[in-house]
């Protein structure tokens, strides 16, 4: 054997080629990173890569594309090692020195798969901007690689125009895709401060007998980073908010399936957010009537069922080649999330989990920041939440570092646990696959009846699963398709709605879903659309 995968046998060669891999459409646990990240210079792509893009349609869509470059083009990753033969994640310049560091993607992915992830796809958008260094590029335009449509306030990219996907817009074609990650937003609006000098290292002397202490070694202090990591003030919080806003509605309004999963930036020092985050991030702010996460009639908030905060960022055994040895918690999050969707489904909670590989937390949050509740305002018709009902968050326990929260931020009881958000999905992703099927059949009782069958069918697994309420199945859900979920109308012009509630394990109310098959008269293609109270 000449090398791995290869054997020479008198001259004939035989190449064990690894096969494009299709996802199976119904997993749960399949991450998209979207970022800035070095591509590994002098690399060859892979010849199942490149079979993969040739499969998808990539070679024939490069326009203001590189696939050479894999910029813009969506990677299918299956393990850290492949992802590091193909980007050079670890050589992030430093300003003013000749040394380099990690970069915020290619930590999240590290992350991603050392907490238990199989497989991810990574959208590199561009190289980082040094660390230190004076960006190029504005915040907003830095922000618009990631999120495109930004200034316009509508993500521009269209799910029949390929030439049009860039950033998040890769999503249409990832229908395998449960969590959006994008570890760079922290760094894009924050800036960076040099790290004040360590002392330096003492003199060398003899060995000696000392007493015993537990005082920890500071490290080697060529292997520091001389800069702290990112901070945010209240301008870089108001684009943070802007982008993931628009990135909760895109999702909201295409992608049902994916959660967002974001990391809030560290405030700076003399910020509001640094003495008391719930009550900056639900009070008003500068340039804005309502605060960050106050659902409004405007829709100006990021209360969003689609979006997941974590907080605060994390120093872990790989953190150390990151400014401030610090990482934001979104890559761990979404690691623990696909660990856990794969050993016990989705749609079980992950709070109370043990971070073992966690040694501390920054900024490390009282008891009064994480449980007091905020001041209730007369706009706001729900009872007031503590920063534990509104954010992930990570916080020390006697046992270690813990999970102690697992929300999105949605003002709706029945979706802010996370866990009911991601069955929800588990839903929406397996009915969507029988709605595929069934777009050129005509509407009829035999197909009412065959589409009623299917789903009860689906309820049944999940219900047997544990994912439903009652053991019996007798009030763990309902389905109906027929004259009873549609007019007349709708039968005429080929749309088929059936009805679906159903109890989560989570103590809430009965969620109630829309699932509607139109015949593509509104300009789109044939589909399974799903409307759901949120």
């Amino acid at each position: 054997m000449s090398q791995a995968g290869t054997v020479n046998i008198r001259g004939v060669e035989f190449i064990d080629h690894r096969p494009t891999e299709v996802s199976d459409p119904n997993r749960s646990d399949i991450a998209c990173f979207v970022g800035y990240v070095p591509i590994r210079e002098g690399i060859k792509l892979p010849d199942s890569l490149e079979d993969w893009l040739k499969h998808r349609g990539w070679d024939r869509h490069t326009k203001d594309r590189s696939i050479e470059e894999l910029l813009s083009v969506p990677v299918p990753i299956d393990s850290w090692n492949q992802f590091v033969d193909l980007f050079a994640w670890d050589q992030r310049s430093l300003e003013g020195s000749s040394n380099t560091c990690a970069c915020y993607l290619g930590a999240a992915v590290r992350t991603f798969f050392a907490q238990g992830g199989r497989k991810c796809y990574v959208v590199r958008v561009g190289d980082p901007t040094p660390v230190g260094g004076e960006p190029t590029e504005t915040v907003a335009q830095r922000l618009e690689r990631i999120v495109p449509g930004l200034s316009q306030g509508q993500v521009s990219s269209a799910s029949a125009d390929r030439d049009s996907w860039h950033g998040v817009g890769h999503l249409f074609g990832l229908p395998d895709v449960s969590t959006l990650c994008l570890p760079d937003l922290s760094d894009i609006v924050g800036s960076t401060e040099v790290a004040p000098e360590l002392p330096p290292p003492p003199a060398e002397i003899s060995p000696q007998f000392v007493d015993c202490t537990h005082e920890e070694v500071a490290g080697n202090q060529s292997d520091v980073i001389p800069y702290n990591a990112p901070r945010c003030d209240d301008e870089g919080y108001l684009a943070w908010k802007k982008a993931l806003r628009l990135v909760a509605l895109f999702l909201k309004d295409h992608h049902r399936e994916v959660q967002c999963v974001a990391a809030i930036p560290l405030p700076h020092t003399d910020c509001d957010a640094a003495r008391n985050l719930l009550e900056y991030l639900e009070s008003d702010t500068i340039g804005l009537s309502k605060g960050l996460l106050e659902a409004g009639t405007d829709g100006s908030g990021l209360a969003s069922a689609f979006l997941q905060l974590v907080y605060p960022w994390a120093q872990t055994r790989l953190s150390s080649d990151l400014p401030g040895a610090l990482e934001p918690s979104d890559g761990l999050l979404a690691g623990r999330l696909a660990s856990g969707a794969l050993s016990r489904g989705a749609f079980r909670s992950i709070a109370n989990e043990l971070l073992t590989e966690v040694d501390n937390v920054s900024p490390r949050l009282s008891r009064s920041q994480t449980m007091g509740k905020s001041e209730k305002k007369a706009t706001d018709t729900t009872d007031p939440k503590a920063l534990i009902e509104r954010v992930t968050l990570l916080a020390p326990t006697p046992q270690g570092f813990r999970i102690v929260s697992d929300v999105t931020t949605s003002r709706d009881e029945s979706y802010r646990p996370a866990c009911v958000n991601r069955l929800v999905s588990i839903v929406v992703r397996a009915v969507r696959r029988l709605g595929e099927n069934l777009t050129f059949e005509s509407s009829s009782e035999r197909l009412w009846t065959d589409l009623k069958r299917q789903i009860s069918n689906i309820l049944a697994n999940l219900q047997q699963m544990g994912a439903l309420n009652d053991s019996t199945g007798a009030d763990a859900y309902w389905v109906e398709c027929g004259p009873s979920t549609m007019t007349q109308n709708d039968i005429e012009n080929g749309r088929l709605i059936a009805r679906v509630e159903f109890n989560a394990s989570a103590i809430v109310e009965k969620i109630e879903v829309v699932l509607r098959v139109t015949d593509g008269t509104d300009g789109g293609s044939s589909a399974l659309g799903v409307g759901i109270k949120e």
